[in-house]
């Protein structure tokens, strides 16, 4: 593999690589929805090498429900990881937002995001009381 950052490039991909294998296998809304890793390994250099992985990138997949794979796997910086989770804007009602304080301490926040269909970061969110009440309840 002829890549141009080397040895280092090759380490950080496999942190990455093993965190993409990990989510598939144990999270509960990957199994849901048989969401895989189709990459191997030297493919998934390969593809991150192309598509300009760089360090503290974020993998995202702009089909959510679509598999990790060429043509659904694109890297963000942590900014702009965070502009495309804000233009997704998920609602939360305000009842729903007392049922999330109600179960912070019974429930992890990935159990709860799942529960609710929305991200990790907006259940933190609600539990810290960030973010604005509209008329259809809580947004980030």
């Amino acid at each position: 593999m002829n890549n141009k950052q080397g040895d280092d490039f090759r380490r950080y991909c496999r942190t990455k690589y093993d965190s993409i294998n990990k989510r598939c296998k144990y999270r509960e809304s990957y199994k849901q929805n048989g969401i895989k890793n189709k990459f191997t390994f030297p493919e998934f250099v390969d593809y991150a090498d192309k598509k300009g992985l760089e360090k503290d990138f974020h993998c995202h997949r702009p089909d959510r429900r679509g598999n990790y794979e060429k043509g659904n796997l694109i890297f963000l910086s942590a900014d702009d990881h965070q502009k495309i989770s804000a233009e997704e804007k998920r609602a939360i009602t305000p009842i729903q937002a007392k049922e999330i304080r109600q179960n912070k301490n019974k429930l992890s926040l990935r159990k709860l995001a799942e529960i609710y269909g929305v991200s990790h970061s907006t259940i933190y969110k609600v539990m810290k009381k960030k973010g604005v009440y509209g008329t259809d309840g809580y947004t980030e």
